[in-house]
């Protein structure tokens, strides 16, 4: 626990970061997790009032697209093409095919 009592771990907020990476890459590496977790699932997941918390077919879409992907790739400085093949094989999914 945190020293004002809240278990900032249990919103996947780390009470303190020990890998030496910005608050932004952090929140980029956050948001392409979510992707590949998405994509990952079989079926979209709601929430208990029925909202759409996440969307599979939307993900795998989001992760094919080379711009998109590149978008946030640029934000860590990195590769974007390698990103992306590695978000892809995290998923499950084969890479899209080069045309």
């Amino acid at each position: 626990m945190s020293n004002d009592g809240h278990n900032t771990r249990m919103y996947g907020i780390p009470a303190k970061d020990e890998s030496g990476l910005s608050g932004e890459a952090l929140l980029v590496a956050a948001f392409l997790r979510l992707m590949v977790t998405d994509a990952r699932r079989r079926q979209p997941h709601r929430s208990y009032r029925g909202g759409l918390l996440s969307d599979p077919d939307s993900a795998v879409e989001f992760l094919r697209d080379t711009a998109r992907v590149a978008y946030w790739s640029e934000l860590l400085g990195a590769d974007a093409e390698a990103i992306q093949t590695r978000l892809l094989h995290a998923a499950g999914l084969a890479p899209a095919s080069r045309r």
